[in-house]
């Protein structure tokens, strides 16, 4: 998608071949991009430091010309240093390719042709072109771009790196003009990894079942997991397709706890018959499970009625993207929210539209309109959700969603889930009914929410969850070409 290559925002790639107009959860023309935080050194001719720690950068094969027909696993990423010395940094390489979801599925149902992420170790299968391609992505994080190389600065690297054509990948804050470089490599002649020795996140999938997919109920779930995601920031636990019930902040100067009871989903409030548990009940299946140095991927497809229906999950050191792309049936309506467990130390919760509350089992009255971010903080850390919907669907309500009652007796705060508290229970509601989403079914409207997650420690104010809103929603631009590295001058 031109919004995923350009902004370098993950996890709002298309699945099909179409993109349409982005919107705000509390504004109608709002447009999701991906953002920037300043730092600006003092003095009045300092340059604007472009520091945006949680986000990654994320370019097609396309932006890298020079490199097309490269091995991906022998691509490798440099900055300048302010020391003007050439330092390594992690980058990956994430194959992307067309598959049917009948395919996925095993073979059990008709499916839909989608463009996602190859994987040789689910049905979706390795990519059919193993060197990199247009539809390919490279991954690496923001903060580790540093200065522009300088006049014969070329010769600073390795002899073997030297012979190997490069890009120049320049990162812009359009608001300033900050800057910031990074230079993708062919290390093809050398034994250098990817990685730089390091691994910003692990994700481990682990079906108890046994292996996938040969122990896979493609037709009939539960398919129960223990699966991990793990980074120095944050620990996440998933228990099936669409069940994570654990959050652990893992940021300095936090007391850890499990903050989460379930991450769900339903028609609307009380409404029980279509929830993350049935979701996960019936057929379903999973088109990736990536673990690289720089980001994890979690997609899988099946909720009910909705087989085509897909969950997609980008775990970064500090941030998670989700994007739920709607193939179904016309449906009441829709809902996403975090219900929180009791934790040691109280926790609290505010919005762009609320001022803080304490999550303690008691009702606190909670503005309707649909906040453009969501926060629960306290001494175990800070969860900040912005949620965006991008759909062609017109006339779809937004509102928030809000329940604090330990003991809920009232049939629309009826919990699906879970343990049955409403304990800070947050999100987002789509009022419908929304139009079929289901190419299957005849004419499709297109439907996606996507939710970018961040996950801090303690100390965070009300401006900190606002700015995280902000880099979500100012772009961070990002221009990729040759750097000319393959020519005779600088061998």
């Amino acid at each position: 998608s031109t919004t995923a290559r350009v902004s370098g925002l993950v996890g709002v790639r298309a699945s099909t071949a179409r993109i349409r107009r982005p919107t705000s959860w509390a504004r109608a023309t709002l447009p999701f991009v991906a953002g920037v935080s300043l730092l600006v050194a003092p003095g009045a001719s300092a340059k604007p430091r472009l520091e945006r720690p949680a986000d990654p950068v994320v370019v097609s094969g396309s932006q890298t010309e020079a490199l097309l027909g490269s091995d991906p696993r022998t691509i490798v990423a440099f900055r300048v240093d302010q020391r003007r010395r050439w330092r390594q940094i992690p980058v990956q390489v994430d194959e992307r390719r067309d598959v049917n979801l009948g395919d996925v599925y095993n073979g059990t149902r008709e499916g839909i042709e989608i463009n996602t992420y190859a994987d040789p170790s689910t049905l979706t299968g390795a990519d059919p072109i193993p060197s990199l391609d247009d539809d390919d992505e490279i991954a690496l994080m923001a903060r580790h771009a540093g200065a522009r190389r300088g006049r014969g600065h070329w010769r600073k690297l390795p002899r073997r790196l030297r012979r190997r054509d490069a890009v120049e990948l320049r990162i812009t804050d359009p608001r300033s003009g900050a800057r910031r470089w990074a230079y993708l490599l062919d290390a093809a002649a050398t034994k250098r990894d990817p990685s730089a020795g390091k691994n910003l996140v692990e994700y481990r999938f682990r079906l108890l079942s046994g292996g996938y997919p040969a122990s896979y109920q493609f037709r009939d779930g539960p398919n129960p997991e223990s699966s991990v995601v793990e980074t120095g920031s944050y620990r996440l636990r998933f228990t099936d397709r669409w069940i994570n019930d654990v959050i652990e902040i893992r940021r300095p100067g936090t007391e850890t706890a499990d903050l989460l009871d379930r991450r769900k989903a339903q028609f609307g409030p009380g409404f029980c018959g279509r929830s993350t548990d049935t979701f996960t009940d019936g057929e379903g299946a999973f088109v990736a499970n990536i673990d690289g140095p720089v980001r994890a991927i979690r997609s899988y497809v099946g909720a009910n009625s909705g087989p085509m229906t897909q969950r997609e999950h980008i775990f970064y050191d500090r941030r998670e993207d989700t994007t739920t792309f709607l193939r179904v049936h016309q449906i009441p309506g829709v809902m996403e929210f975090f219900d929180y467990a009791p934790t040691p130390e109280r926790m609290y919760y505010r919005s762009s539209t609320s001022a803080a509350v304490p999550i303690d089992g008691s009702p606190d009255p909670i503005p309707e309109a649909a906040p453009e971010w969501e926060q629960a903080y306290g001494p175990h850390g800070a969860v900040t959700s912005v949620g965006r919907l991008e759909t062609d669907i017109e006339g779809l309500p937004l509102s928030s969603y809000y329940l604090d009652e330990a003991t809920p007796t009232d049939p629309d705060q009826l919990q699906c889930t879970g343990d049955g508290l409403a304990w800070g229970s947050s999100g987002t509601r789509v009022h419908g009914p929304i139009a079929n989403t289901d190419p299957l079914r005849g004419p499709a409207g297109d439907f996606r929410s996507v939710r970018s997650i961040f996950y801090d420690g303690p100390g965070l104010r009300r401006g900190d969850a606002a700015r995280r809103a902000n880099w979500i929603d100012q772009p961070l631009l990002v221009r990729g070409r040759p750097a000319g590295l393959g020519s005779r001058r600088h061998r």
